[in-house]
């Protein structure tokens, strides 16, 4: 395995780390590009993402983890280009250097914010493959699906569970949500079905439709009792049996962990889901 410290992008601003194995011939000229988690490090949470890059290597697979501007070891920008550009623009810039490099395709993979960029990224540019959508919150910008996500937790998961109405009566519960959830809900119970544009999630399952239709792969992980598991179930609706059906879109629940797979057992099922799945996407004629 050989990990080099990488400067990269048009102003050599990016600091990455190229993880790949000994030999000069990767896997199918693949790269696997992990995006931070937030505003940690890209060594990840519990250095999970160092972890992850060297189980790859171990493949034959390249990675690199790389920190976002202004996040970690990179500057921060100084054309103030707004967040959500950046978590596409830079991917792209990465994607552009290791393409000198001999790269062909990339799979993305990014936690909650990370995954935002990871698919916005992929609706953007043929060059992604595949993506990993680790407890993704919301890969739209549009928070208007806050609501409709919470609203599904509460009513098929909180309002069964003891220990949730403890804390409702015990104040360990984040009020303003819950009372913008009701307010919310009952908006739309009085409102005029008929709306002026789609609504996100329909938006949402249509692009995630065209990754499909092009040929891209794409794995959801998901902590147990992540509100992220709420947030899958709204945007793929009543179509996410026949888009798994399609053998391009797959969910992957990890049990008893949280939202950044503190837990070293935990890390590790991650990691087998995660390379058992880009396994058998290399599978489907990446050569």
């Amino acid at each position: 395995m050989i990990e080099q410290a990488l400067l990269l992008g048009p102003r050599r601003a990016i600091a990455g780390v190229l993880t790949k194995p000994d030999s000069t011939e990767t896997s199918n000229k693949i790269a696997v590009l992990i995006l931070n988690a937030g505003l940690i490090h890209h060594a990840g949470p519990g250095r999970l993402h160092v972890k992850l890059a060297r189980k790859l290597a171990e493949l034959g697979i390249a990675s690199v983890r790389f920190d976002f501007s202004g996040v970690g070891d990179s500057p921060a920008r100084i054309d103030n280009l707004p967040i959500w550009e950046v978590a596409t623009r830079e991917p792209q810039e990465v994607m552009d250097d290791l393409g000198r490099r001999g790269f062909r395709y990339f799979v993305m993979a990014g936690i909650c914010s990370g995954a935002y960029g990871t698919f916005q990224t992929a609706m953007r540019d043929n060059r992604v493959v595949g993506g990993v959508l680790i407890n993704p919150q919301e890969v739209t910008g549009d928070t208007t699906m806050e609501s409709k996500v919470w609203s599904q937790r509460y009513w098929s998961n909180s309002i069964f569970r003891p220990k949730a109405w403890l804390n409702l009566f015990t104040g360990k519960i984040d009020y303003g949500r819950l009372f913008r959830t009701l307010r919310q809900s009952f908006v739309r119970l009085v409102q005029s079905p008929k709306r002026d544009k789609p609504e996100t999630e329909h938006i949402v399952r249509a692009e995630i439709k065209k990754l499909i239709e092009r040929g891209a792969s794409l794995l959801f992980i998901l902590s147990d009792n992540d509100v992220s598991r709420e947030y899958v179930d709204v945007i793929l609706g009543s179509e996410s049996d026949s888009l798994k059906a399609t053998g391009r879109l797959n969910i992957t629940t990890i049990e008893r962990t949280d939202h950044l797979f503190k837990h070293r057992d935990r890390q590790n099922e991650f990691i087998q889901k995660f390379c058992d799945w880009l396994t058998g996407i290399q599978l489907n004629g990446l050569q």
